[in-house]
Formats: C-alpha cells, structure tokens, sequence
C-alpha cells in the first residue's frame, strides 16, 4: 500500500509541475505582446516591473525532497531548455534559514 501512496504523490507532484510550468510560459507569452504595459509605472497606470523581460526566470517551488532526489535531472533539463527552476519547500526553507532574518 505505501508504494500505492507514493506513486499517486509522484503522479500529483508532476502534475502539479505541468500546471506551474504552463503558468510561466503563458505569463511569458502575455508579456511577448504586453511588455510596455508591464514596464510601465504604476503612476501611469502600468505594473512598475521595469527590468522585466519575456523572457524572465521562472521558479516553481513544489513538494518535498526524498533522499534519492531522483527528479535532480528532471529539474537541471528544465531549467536548461526554459529557465524555469524547479525547487522543493525544503530547498525554500533552507534559503530562507540562510538569509538570518
């Protein structure tokens, strides 16, 4: 049975990761046709982001590590082929540990 639950984690996280990746390309898209408007200052009535490209760093920040980290090349293609990271909450939490707030 645990092998069951793990499988069905597996299949939700990858799922969960389509989703996010799609998010960012669709993001990057409206940004190919909206760029002025997101560059824009938000006292004229833009987004005020003006260092944005549409070509921006994506990161997705899904599930737990697991001691294999079987998804590390899964992760390092992904981020080759579309500069989309692909980072756990424990990675996040790490990061955060190391910024001493």
């Amino acid at each position: 049975m645990p092998e069951r639950r793990v499988e069905k984690e597996r299949h939700q996280r990858r799922r969960g990761q389509s989703h996010a990746v799609d998010q960012i390309e669709d993001w990057r898209q409206w940004l190919t046709t909206n760029l002025a408007y997101a560059r824009a200052p938000r006292d004229s009535d833009g987004l005020g982001l003006p260092g944005i490209t549409a070509d921006a760093r994506g990161l997705i920040i899904i599930g737990r590590e697991d001691s294999a980290d079987s998804a590390s090349e899964i992760r390092d293609i992904q981020f080759r082929n579309s500069r989309i990271e692909v980072r756990t909450y424990d990675w996040h939490l790490r990061a955060a540990e190391d910024m001493h707030w």
